[in-house]
């Protein structure tokens, strides 16, 4: 695994060994998500990484401008890998790993860098197709911690079926073969969010 562009582009990342729950993302699709991301202008402030893995959004994130990244995965080896490819970069002053139950939403309030401009939200395809509520009760959750103009990022296989979720507008759907990427983008806090 590489990150593609930005301050570390062309550097190598460890991904994940053996028979994981990861799913590590492809060049291309990772390329065609930040050439959107990067037309949006959200890589100034901080970034969140959910169901992080071995970090590789989050870190390309960093490389391209994010002042900070939240990584969160249960994963203790996944979490790992991220410790190593963290300190390897060089940008453990501007990432923090978080060990934590993500459908609980403990985690909303341990984040010390926020509003958000971008999370990513990868959570294992089982759950994206066959409990798509507790995805949809994630997003909502990101909805207090992300600023005005925020993305969310979705990445789930072709089977889920995606919804709409209170405080966002699921604005763009990106396919990739077996793969599919859902683009949110956050309400104004002035709109009416109460449908």
């Amino acid at each position: 695994m590489r990150i593609i562009g930005g301050e570390y582009r062309h550097r190598t990342i460890e991904g994940p060994k053996g028979d994981q729950t990861t799913r590590p993302i492809t060049d291309r699709v990772k390329q065609s998500v930040f050439d959107r991301l990067s037309v949006l202008g959200v890589f100034e402030g901080p970034c969140l990484d959910l169901f992080s893995g071995t970090g590789s959004m989050g870190l390309e994130s960093l490389s391209r401008g994010a002042s900070h990244c939240t990584f969160i995965d249960r994963d203790r080896s996944a979490r790992q890998i991220l410790e190593s490819n963290i300190k390897m970069l060089e940008c453990g002053d501007r990432a923090t790993v978080l060990s934590a139950d993500i459908v609980g939403g403990a985690w909303a309030t341990m984040l010390s860098h926020q509003p958000m401009d971008v999370v990513f939200c990868d959570p294992p395809y089982a759950m994206a197709r066959d409990q798509m509520d507790r995805v949809a009760r994630i997003i909502e959750l990101c909805y207090p911690i992300t600023d005005a103009g925020g993305v969310l990022v979705l990445r789930t296989d072709e089977f889920a079926k995606p919804q709409e979720v209170t405080g966002w507008q699921l604005a763009e759907t990106h396919e990739y073969g077996a793969m599919r990427v859902f683009m949110y983008y956050r309400l104004a806090d002035d709109a009416d969010i109460s449908s």
